[in-house]
């Protein structure tokens, strides 16, 4: 698991720089062909991950109802908001060095088993170092999706 922690610490710091280095203009923006933008998918990265790792694990997950509306799974932006973006870079700071700390003060100790979707396989969860690494799986996908539209914009 320290090499899964790893991969979870530098896919987010991929993602804070990337955030870092473009303008809110940019982050906000949805280019044609995209149904988001780079700001949703950062926010929608800290949703999956609290949801995942924290709420499945019977630890209460760090967002607000109306954080889960705008960024869980089926939403969508509004092109040129960038109002969150201060706020997400803060949540995906915090909560890197929280998931790595609290791993390793083993708070993780249970697990609500979870079935779901990827693209066309369906899975189940029943521990959480399955869905730890999935949700690494899960950002990076994101990360490539966040790096695909910086292109775009």
């Amino acid at each position: 698991m320290e090499q899964q922690l790893q991969f979870f610490q530098w896919t987010r710091q991929n993602i804070l720089h990337l955030l870092q280095d473009l303008t809110e203009q940019q982050i906000s923006r949805i280019p044609g062909g995209f149904n988001n933008n780079i700001l949703w998918n950062a926010g929608h990265i800290h949703w999956v991950q609290q949801v995942l790792v924290y709420q499945l694990a019977g630890i209460s997950p760090d967002f607000t109802t109306s954080f889960q509306s705008k960024y869980s799974s089926g939403n969508f932006p509004t092109d040129g908001d960038s109002t969150d973006l201060s706020l997400i870079i803060d949540l995906l700071d915090k909560s890197t060095k929280k998931t790595v700390t609290d791993f390793k003060a083993g708070r993780f100790q249970g697990y609500q088993s979870i079935s779901s979707r990827y693209d066309h396989v369906e899975f189940t969860f029943t521990e959480w170092e399955d869905a730890f690494q999935y949700n690494n799986l899960h950002e990076a996908r994101h990360y490539g999706f966040m790096k695909a539209l910086a292109k775009a914009v």
